[in-house]
């Protein structure tokens, strides 16, 4: 993806980049969990990016689907059905480890 937009170097940078900022995130979210207040403010902020990212990127993508595919539209309803079933447990699977940590 990074290649699209930008050079090898320059994404093997923003890689790194990224890289430290996940190292940095996981450090705060070692904090959090001796604090208790923090742990519950960065739950639902947690929560929220992976909603977030699920809805901006993800399900549209989904919902799309591929040009040329001539499946029957059955096919297609369940297959979406079945997609956005999943997301939604998803969504209840990060709302019962929240509940019951």
């Amino acid at each position: 993806m990074f290649l699209n937009f930008c050079s090898k170097w320059q994404a093997i940078k923003l890689q790194f980049v990224t890289a430290i900022a996940a190292f940095l995130g996981t450090g705060v979210g070692l904090l959090a969990l001796k604090g208790g207040l923090l742990e519950v403010l960065l739950s639902p902020i947690t929560t929220g990016g992976f909603l977030y990212v699920a809805a901006t990127s993800v399900l549209p993508d989904v919902l799309k689907g591929e040009e040329g595919d001539r499946r029957s539209m059955v096919v297609e309803m369940m297959q979406l059905l079945g997609e956005v079933g999943l997301f939604v447990a998803g969504v209840g699977l990060m709302l019962g480890v929240t509940y019951l940590e």
